[in-house]
């Protein structure tokens, strides 16, 4: 029987000082491993939900189960490297160091977590022949852009270069957040199967958000967001 990536229940948000629920989700389980597809209009919660879900934001009230710990509970400090420890992120504007190199920012999460280094490390790689290695899986021609500045490289190449870092260290959970919105339809299909085969090997839980639809099809669930948040049927679309 798999192990349980992410367990939600009776979960709610609302900013400070407001009585209306941005975000309102009775039960929502995802398995270590799944891969799962979050698709919504704005204000269904997307947003909101992966700043709970890697702990940027606190619920107003609920539980939120990461790998069996309950990160409502954890201080700031212990949040911060839970997060570090156990999550990889891939962001839609990749959020990439422009001062270091290529394989400085693919190495960069192990700089914040013994974790991620120890991994790398206790397998018998250096945190720069693993950074390679995840480069090179994701198409990229190592030996002609590790050592540039990431400012010079194409919006694929930063993609992937971010999603590179973000596998870097095998976290348990990958969260992206709209990671192909700049990216033409056959290399969309391309980087996910991509993702996807990286991914596998680690046994990591996917949580992908997107607008597009289509690219659920590849997924092995395919959650609309605005029938999840009970929420977002009481309020005006805000969008969170």
């Amino acid at each position: 029987m798999k192990k349980i990536a992410i367990t939600i229940t009776d979960l709610k948000f609302s900013w400070q000082q407001s009585d209306l629920n941005l975000l309102n989700i009775s039960s929502f389980e995802v398995l270590c491993g799944e891969k799962i597809f979050l698709c919504g209009p704005s204000g269904s919660g997307k947003s909101t939900l992966l700043n709970l879900i890697g702990g940027v934001l606190n619920p107003s009230s609920g539980q939120l189960k990461l790998l069996g710990q309950n990160i409502v509970e954890l201080d700031t400090s212990a949040k911060d490297q839970f997060r570090g420890d156990c999550l990889g992120f891939i962001f839609q504007m990749f959020n990439l160091i422009p001062y270091l190199s290529v394989v400085e920012n693919v190495t960069l999460p192990c700089q914040f977590s013994d974790v991620k280094k120890n991994k790398i490390l206790n397998s018998g790689s250096s945190l720069e022949e693993e950074a390679e290695r995840l480069l090179m899986q994701l198409k990229i021609d190592v030996q002609k852009v590790k050592n540039r500045p990431v400012t010079e490289l194409s919006v694929g190449q930063q993609q992937r270069v971010a999603t590179a870092r973000a596998l870097m260290g095998k976290p348990e959970i990958i969260i992206a957040d709209e990671p192909t919105s700049a990216l033409d339809a056959s290399t969309r299909n391309a980087f996910i199967d991509l993702l996807f085969s990286e991914c596998e090997k680690s046994n990591s839980t996917v949580i992908f958000v997107s607008h597009d639809a289509e690219l659920g099809k590849k997924f092995d669930r395919f959650v609309q967001l605005k029938e999840l948040n009970q929420a977002f049927f009481n309020k005006g679309n805000i969008n969170v």
